[in-house]
């Protein structure tokens, strides 16, 4: 019997071999509409990580460091498997095809050739691998590190910094200060924020998550290294913290009435790989008047995955990564032009307070903040102008 081997057992295999033998840290993608990947895709942790328009099956860190990224075929699509890899060779230090090793195995030494090493499975599930070369530089290796840094810490399960929808960025500091101990119940410190006044206490705690101020584990939380800092510093300058950051949080432009803390949440937000990449893209757009338009040109070129993952609606992800696999790089850069293309894709998030937060704590020249939905926007007049 021949190639009767699944690509989701392949997966798992490959997966279950390189996390238990190897030590290296995996991502499977859930092919929602691949039935041979459902029951494998609870099995490990999962990435939406795209290299040139595409999402290799499996995403891995070796303890060196290094990416490796896997395409995973059965024998019926071993050669249609060796194109799709080669697209990955521009975003990973290592490229491996997965498939039965009686299906690769004649192939074997023409897919060592392209640059991309072979993962043989067997019948009985032994995995048998045959490393490619190193790529020492691939052109969107720093686009990918950044989203496997996001995957290592947890990220995913609180979102992207365009996830936190309080204008403020006080309220993402704020929780540090509504804890006793170290550790607290969720419900105890999710009670103290409500009677601070806020109707939404996950969304401060989302936001102290995600600048890596507070760990959630189960219906406990606690407090980081970096949170346990900052609360010792703000009763140390404050005295009564809490009176202060409400009083703040009405007097306008953060930066503009105490700069010293505006600078000091500044380096927790320049932390978050997010928000350290949008800022790096800004730095590199020509114009000295950045729209969104020219900030979608340059990460384009630069780290692709920053607009698929952080910057467009998940409704959207799909159709997006579509188009880029489908349309030539001319084409592509001409759709991010369009005023249509920002409306349909972008999340309003990323206009209103992820905007505001920028412009709070300085990483941002003040500018126009547009009222009501994204139809509101003057895209050509929304500038995006470092401080």
């Amino acid at each position: 019997m021949r190639n009767l081997l699944s690509e989701g057992a392949i997966a798992a295999s490959v997966a279950r071999h390189l996390s238990e033998k190897n030590n290296w840290q995996v991502w499977i993608h859930p092919h929602s509409s691949a039935s041979s990947y459902r029951e494998v895709s609870s099995q490990f942790p999962s990435h939406s990580i795209t290299i040139n328009g595409y999402l290799p099956d499996l995403l891995a860190l070796d303890p060196q460091g290094m990416v490796n990224a896997i395409e995973v075929k059965d024998g019926k699509s071993v050669r249609e498997g060796v194109g799709q890899a080669v697209t990955y060779k521009r975003g990973a230090n290592y490229v491996f095809l997965a498939a039965p090793s009686n299906a690769v195995s004649l192939l074997k030494e023409d897919i060592l050739a392209h640059g991309i090493g072979v993962i043989e499975v067997t019948n009985d599930l032994e995995c048998f691998i045959n490393r490619p070369p190193f790529t020492s530089s691939p052109i969107f290796l720093k686009d990918i590190l950044r989203e496997l840094t996001l995957l290592q810490y947890g990220e995913s399960d609180v979102g992207r910094m365009t996830s936190l929808d309080l204008n403020h960025p006080i309220n993402y500091i704020s929780p540090v200060l509504f804890f006793d101990e170290e550790e607290c119940s969720l419900l105890s410190v999710t009670n103290n924020i409500i009677q601070w006044g806020m109707g939404r206490p996950e969304k401060n705690l989302r936001g102290a998550r995600l600048l890596g101020l507070v760990k959630k584990s189960d219906d406990v939380l606690v407090l980081t290294s970096d949170g346990n800092n900052l609360k010792r510093l703000l009763n140390r300058i404050y005295g009564k913290p809490l009176e202060r950051l409400n009083e703040l949080k009405g007097k306008g432009t953060l930066v503009d009435h105490d700069p010293e803390l505006a600078y000091l949440i500044k380096l927790f937000y320049l932390k978050n790989p997010d928000v350290n990449t949008y800022v790096n893209i800004l730095k590199s757009v020509e114009s000295k008047k950045p729209t969104i338009f020219d900030i979608l040109e340059t990460a384009f070129k630069e780290s692709p995955n920053l607009i698929v993952n952080f910057m467009v609606k998940r409704t959207r992800k799909n159709q997006v990564l579509s188009m880029l696999q489908k349309k030539s790089r001319n084409e592509m850069l001409d759709v991010l032009r369009t005023r249509n293309f920002v409306i349909r894709n972008l999340l309003k998030s990323l206009f209103f307070p992820f905007k505001r937060q920028l412009i709070h704590i300085g990483i941002l020249k003040p500018s126009k903040i547009w009222s009501g939905g994204m139809e509101t926007v003057d895209f050509s007049k929304d500038y995006w102008i470092l401080k």
